[in-house]
């Protein structure tokens, strides 16, 4: 049930969030405003802008006349202004580093508040056989199949060197963004129970992905981190169980903190400084932001009353969130990369889409939510900005990796070709397993 917010209109949650953001970048150097401080909040108010003027005219025109909404237009813009012209380069990207820490941490935080357990009991048992296998499917044909490959040509001392980069893809590979089910689903006004499904094993697939890209953060550590036992697996648990405590014990701070009733402008204020609060502690703490916020969405989802007004108000900023990200996402690419680093991303979708396919087909047959419907791997192909906000979270802690730009570049471009054909499946499944108006029926027949 999703719990409507009538008393704050659109604009303020926009200038809520300039207010909140433009500040950090301008007196980040110590108490003035500076020439390149005031560029980079004119350059932050700029996209902001954009992403407000986008949300609520074009993307919502799209949106209804074609049911196909998508971001990646932003991702070629960022590439064009920061890499090809020049006019974003590193040291301005990191001035509105507030804006990205807030776009990375409130969809770890939105994919924490949908895992409900009283939901997930009541309503999606059924749907965790078949993410647990179509999730499986995927990492082991996107990361674990690669590493196979690389220790039988190279050996084991060589594989570790790429393990990292290889659990990031099939991290990244996990994620179902459920924002392409809605949408279609709205527009074709899909009836019945499959729809339901299919974004309760979204859900859920994402949420495995995130708790599978926080081993990255884990395995970075394992060489560097001395004196609690000598075995790389003890370190690694040590850090993956920090980050859950970490954001447990915040979540259970600001699950006390929200007792009282506050209106929506003042709820979206705490919630907005939350995640960065809790983002900028994890950065410092060299942990995923991520990871640290869905932990922090969990518990609040299971014992604060507020997850429901806290999960809409994110949701209603989720767009113009989306579309910062993307912009920052491409103005982070580098050009710098050898040719074949450009094409790495062809084997990577490839292997994704296999790896799906193959997922849904199993689950068809081993769960008893895959066999009522279709599979429903390849319906799940959108990647959303979760994987552009796990991209960046990557780049922040491998970027002197000699792999890292190779292995980001091969993300957002997944993203760019997924978003665009994944479309295609998922409206084809649930014209399949729902029920529509024959008139789009007969146009999905006739293409």
């Amino acid at each position: 049930m999703r719990v409507k917010l009538p008393g704050m209109s659109a604009i303020s949650r926009m200038i809520l969030l300039l207010v909140l953001l433009a500040p950090a970048p301008a007196f980040a150097a110590g108490g003035g405003m500076s020439i390149d401080a005031l560029q980079t909040v004119l350059i932050l108010l700029g996209v902001v802008t954009v992403a407000y003027i986008v949300t609520h005219f074009v993307s919502d025109f799209l949106q209804k006349r074609y049911g196909f909404v998508t971001g990646v237009e932003y991702i070629v813009l960022g590439a064009i202004v920061g890499p090809g012209f020049g006019l974003l380069d590193q040291d301005t990207i990191s001035h509105v580093s507030p804006a990205i820490v807030l776009g990375t941490g409130s969809l770890g935080l939105l994919t924490g508040l949908q895992m409900n357990i009283r939901r997930m009991l009541r309503y999606r048992p059924a749907a965790s056989g078949a993410a647990g296998i179509i999730s499986l499917s995927t990492i082991l044909f996107v990361a674990g199949l690669p590493l196979a490959v690389a220790y039988y040509v190279w050996g084991l001392e060589r594989v570790y060197e790429y393990v990292p980069h290889a659990i990031a893809l099939g991290a990244v590979a996990m994620i179902a963004d459920q924002g392409l089910v809605r949408t279609i689903v709205a527009f074709l006004h899909a009836r019945g129970d499959a729809q339901q499904m299919l974004l309760r094993v979204a859900r859920l697939c994402s949420s495995m992905a995130v708790l599978a890209f926080g081993i990255i953060f884990c395995v970075s550590k394992t060489e560097s981190i001395i004196g609690w036992g000598e075995g790389h697996l003890q370190i690694g648990l040590l850090w993956y169980a920090t980050h859950i405590v970490v954001g447990g014990v915040l979540g259970l701070l600001f699950v006390a903190f929200l007792v009282r009733e506050f209106e929506e402008d003042k709820i979206l204020t705490i919630i907005l400084g939350m995640v960065i609060f809790c983002s900028g502690l994890a950065y410092y703490l060299e942990l995923s932001p991520i990871v640290v916020n869905f932990t922090l969405g969990f518990v609040l989802a299971n014992t604060s009353k507020q997850a429901e007004r806290i999960e809409a108000l994110i949701l209603s900023i989720e767009r113009p969130l989306y579309i910062v990200l993307f912009f920052f996402a491409g103005a982070m690419l580098s050009f710098g990369i050898p040719w074949w680093g450009w094409a790495v991303f062809v084997p990577y979708v490839a292997l994704r889409q296999f790896g799906r396919g193959i997922g849904g087909v199993v689950a068809g047959r081993a769960t008893a939510a895959g066999r009522d419907y279709p599979p429903m791997g390849l319906s799940l192909m959108a990647p959303g900005g979760l994987s552009v906000a796990m991209a960046l979270d990557y780049l922040e802690v491998y970027e002197s990796s000699e792999q890292a730009a190779i292995v980001y570049s091969t993300i957002i471009l997944g993203v760019l070709v997924s978003e665009i054909f994944s479309y295609r499946y998922t409206r084809r499944w649930l014209i399949d397993a729902t029920d529509v108006a024959p008139s789009y029926t007969r146009n999905e027949e006739e293409e």
